[in-house]
């Protein structure tokens, strides 16, 4: 920051054009040059963190770099290869640029030259369009731009070890020849692309036309960026006006009674929705660094008395799009129309992940200090989302991210910082562990933030009129294809319940009993492994926490009056601690009979250390009943009564009838294991029978005899069944107490051979094949939504039954992934006994079922195939739709695949797998 002051060349061009003026104005340059030197907040912290990248290294050089100076390794533009090299050279050459004016060293202007003379001297006769290139290359090409616009309008040493430092006119022709031109014609000039996939490419079009000074063009992508009225594809339009729809409320589709702006590709995923946000954004801010208006309907570019900013255009649709965005994000329940007139809704892919929306800080600014609108009142949820931003450096999970990279055009914003925000200290990096108080958004019961010994932590209290529910986004999960705790910092005075669920509606996909921890800060611990729960159940980064209450007396467990502190979420609890684990998992269910003393072991194991030490406390606990709190054992022995006084230790242990035995003989009691830091509950419910029989039926509650029970599942039962009977008159208590605890575990054991969907009866097949499908995207195909889906498959996939089973068909049920039925248009499945030879089962092929709104369509099968078991099947698509993209032919998707029929077992004698009787 000693170097002497860089001056600015500002400049009109014939065509109007200001420069320097790509993404920033010469005055913000400035700006953000003297408050950096002054060492001013927020600018100084997001210097620091762009020179701690390596694009800032002094010996930075090209991705591109061949044999000779200033010219590229490969100089064809085919494939992602280049593309690669681009995106890291845009940034280098960008932050050099920017390094050079606000330092005055000489050294970073020579980087930045090199780079951009190196991308200047590409052959325009070898570009070529590639898959997805327009959504790619876009906003690098921006950033190139940025640089060289910095470069070209500075003052410079002539030289700098003997490099050339100047700007040229060959400079600015070379670039515009051989790059801006020929990327512009390949990758970016079209107005039909799908959504976001318009806004990206624009973004890099128009850097273009005002490097070159091309008014024409630049004003006809201007209108493209707002209204875009020209498009044939209307209905993917990714221009404000079409992507953020503003729904009247007397729409015949509006079922809210309201008007209200709503987010169109919101109902595709939140990732794809996040990019429209940040890519209109700054394409609004490139827009207006040229001080360009438009008129206030038709988005075109105007001079007249009535035009507004880009900002301003449509009544703030840009704000109002972005807020229905953030609403959806923090975990509202938000108004969405399908327009189809379908059943299409808001998608929770990608949901709460706001930390990769780098321009929530831009918009919340620019609308308060720049357009003068009261963000609090007009759009209430991005004002939150800006209170719970991230600053400059930030974990995304466990790691550490800066936010001087990626693929859009946010990171620059802090160049345009606004006066007003002078002196606001960026939130800290912290560390991964999510926070209620940071991340959290109250939405039912009664939700305080506290502070106290430097923690700040929010107090959850259901009431008599709601659970306390509390939302928190930005989480992100490790590794889920094994074990992935997820640990929650609470601090209770009494027993409650928590669900954990994936938004206000949905069924939670983990209960927990939280514990007494008598105000000391535990964590509980939950698994988000995809084999425990599917991902379609759980939020992609978003969870919401209720702690269940009911109307009572306050104060008493899982009533009204149930409070929670919550301190954190702890993504990364794999590496930072363990948690106790109960061999039983969350629950166990212990046979007892009355009047005989039951002892029970209800040891966990702890991986902290080979000497951690548990210590174990009982909760709930029945009259007479102890846990050992060095081992974990229960002690209790039932009263010999029951409650209607009648003696039941004297019954006929042998046979005597007792299905009428007093159900209110259970008791149900807690288990609580602790290490150092965390507390594992185990709920256990003590079923009390009168007499040896009635026992022994109580523990073959798993088994039901109109069931059909794999042959081995069924002989490993059958033998404990007949030797716990056969112990009914002799065994000793003790004895027979641990013979019905195994009882219980081999019932516990028994598969059916055709365990079914609740929803239709068909299979229940994810658990009993192998699959060329992953076991997230088979479980996808049986979870009755149509948004997730198989993957986009090359190739037919395939089940597996096995070499013991097979399956008869009798129809399948086939569903297309929403908003790609031409993805599994034209399939058929197939059938074979040793995957290699096929036999086709469908009746017929399935269609486009767009215009049914993606109805499920059960499909038949061939009348001669209904007798004849297979063991594999293959879903295949024998004649596609026509491509969504052109660039990617031949993909299939499935949302959902239904099997109505039978599985049998090979190795079955006749019957043993068919039916059962009673032990």
């Amino acid at each position: 920051m000693t170097g002497t002051l860089v001056s600015l060349h500002r400049t009109t061009s014939p065509a109007g054009f200001t420069h320097p003026g790509i993404g920033v104005t010469a005055g913000n340059l400035e700006r953000a040059r003297e408050r950096v030197r002054a060492g001013a907040e927020p600018w100084k912290s997001y210097y620091d963190a762009m020179a701690a990248t390596g694009y800032a290294s002094r010996t930075l050089t090209s991705k591109n770099a061949g044999p000779e100076p200033d010219r590229p390794g490969t100089d064809e533009f085919t494939g992602k290869g280049t593309e690669a090299k681009l995106i890291e050279d845009s940034w280098g050459a960008h932050t050099q640029a920017l390094l050079y004016f606000l330092t005055g060293d000489d050294v970073y202007r020579s980087n930045a030259l090199k780079i951009i003379r190196i991308w200047s001297h590409m052959d325009p006769e070898k570009y070529a369009y590639y898959a997805d290139s327009q959504i790619h290359t876009g906003v690098p090409l921006y950033r190139l731009l940025s640089a060289a616009e910095i470069i070209r309008y500075t003052s410079h040493n002539p030289t700098h070890n003997g490099y050339d430092l100047a700007w040229h006119d060959t400079d600015t022709a070379h670039l515009t020849a051989n790059l801006i031109a020929p990327m512009n014609a390949t990758f970016l000039y079209k107005n039909t692309h799908y959504f976001n996939q318009h806004s990206y490419p624009l973004t890099g079009a128009l850097a273009g036309y005002i490097f070159t000074d091309d008014r024409a063009r630049y004003d006809e992508g201007v209108e493209w960026f707002t209204v875009n009225a020209t498009s044939e594809r209307q209905e993917q339009n990714g221009a404000i006006a079409g992507v953020f729809r503003r729904i009247d409320r007397d729409d015949p589709l509006n079922p809210y009674g309201y008007s209200f702006v709503q987010h169109q590709e919101m109902t595709r995923d939140q990732a794809h929705s996040g990019g429209d946000v940040d890519t209109l954004t700054g394409i609004a801010r490139i827009v207006s660094v040229q001080g360009t208006k438009v008129d206030p309907v038709h988005g075109t570019p105007s001079a007249s008395a009535g035009a507004v900013t880009p900002y301003a255009f449509l009544g703030n649709r840009l704000l109002a799009g972005a807020d229905a965005y953030a609403r959806f994000m923090l975990g509202y329940e938000t108004p969405w129309v399908d327009l189809t007139g379908g059943t299409g809704g808001l998608s929770n892919a990608y949901r709460g992940r706001l930390s990769d929306i780098t321009e929530v800080d831009e918009i919340y600014d620019t609308y308060r200090y720049g357009e003068g609108v009261d963000v609090e009142k007009e759009a209430p949820y991005l004002a939150q989302a800006h209170r719970q931003a991230n600053g400059p450096l930030y974990y995304r999970g466990g790691e550490l991210k800066n936010y001087w990279g990626g693929i859009d055009t946010g990171p620059e914003y802090w160049l345009s910082f606004p006066d007003a925000i002078a002196g606001r200290t960026p939130p800290p990096a912290g560390d991964p562990r999510v926070g209620f108080a940071e991340k959290g958004v109250p939405l039912g019961g009664r939700t305080v933030l506290k502070s106290e010994g430097g923690r700040t932590y929010a107090e959850v209290t259901a009431t008599r009129e709601s659970d306390g529910l509390i939302a928190v986004h930005d989480l992100i999960f490790s590794d889920r294809s094994a074990y992935s705790p997820v640990g929650v910092l609470v601090r209770t005075r009494a027993t409650a319940t928590l669900e954990i669920s994936k938004d206000q509606v949905t069924a939670p996909f983990r209960t927990l009993t939280l514990p007494n921890t008598h105000g000391r800060w535990r964590y509980v611990t939950y698994d988000m492994a995809n084999a425990t729960v599917p991902p379609n159940r759980t939020g992609d980064h978003i969870a919401y926490f209720r702690v269940v209450g009911k109307p009572g007396k306050p104060g008493k467990p899982g009533q009204q009056g149930a409070t929670v502190d919550f301190d954190h979420v702890n993504v990364i609890a794999r590496t930072q601690y363990t948690a106790p684990v109960f061999p039983q998992g969350d629950t166990a269910t212990v046979v007892a009979l009355r009047g005989v003393p039951l002892r029970v072991s209800f040891s966990a194991t702890d991986g902290t250390s080979a000497t951690s030490a548990l210590t174990y406390e009982g909760d709930r606990l029945p009259k007479g009943a102890e846990v050992d709190a060095a081992t974990g054992e229960f002690t209790w022995t039932p009263p010999a009564k029951d409650r209607t006084g009648a003696d039941r230790t004297g019954a006929d242990p042998t046979g005597a009838d007792r299905t009428g035995a007093d159900p209110t003989g259970a008791r149900d009691l807690l288990i609580v294991a602790g290490n150092e830091v965390a507390d594992t509950v185990l709920g256990v419910r003590v079923e009390v029978a009168g007499d040896r029989t009635e026992a022994y039926r109580l523990a073959l509650a798993a088994y039901d005899e109109k069931t059909a029970y794999t042959t081995a599942s069924l002989r490993a039962f059958r033998a404990v069944a007949d030797e716990v009977r056969a112990e009914i008159p002799t065994a000793s208590d003790s004895a027979y107490l641990a013979s019905l605890a195994r009882l219980r575990t081999a019932a516990g054991a028994l598969r059916p051979v055709n365990p079914v969907l609740p929803d239709d009866g068909s299979l229940d097949y994810p658990d009993l094949v192998t699959s060329t499908l992953s076991p997230v995207s088979l479980r996808n195909m049986v979870d009755g939504d149509y948004t997730t889906f198989s993957g986009d498959l090359r190739a037919p996939f395939t089940l597996d039954f096995g070499a013991d089973f097979r399956v008869s068909v009798t129809a399948f049920g086939i569903q297309a992934r929403y908003m790609f039925a031409n993805r599994s248009q034209g399939a058929n499945v197939y059938g074979s006994e040793d995957g290699a030879n096929w036999t086709l089962l469908t009746s017929r092929e399935t269609t486009d079922t767009t215009a049914q709104d993606y109805a499920l369509e059960t499909i038949p099968t061939l009348p001669e195939t209904r007798d004849t078991a297979f063991r594999y099947l293959k879903v295949q698509v024998d004649h596609p739709g026509i491509p969504t993209d052109p660039a990617y032919p031949g993909l299939s998707s499935f949302g959902e695949l239904r099997i109505h029929g039978k599985r049998l077992e090979v190795t079955a004698a006749s019957g043993a797998a068919s039916g059962a009787t009673a032990p």
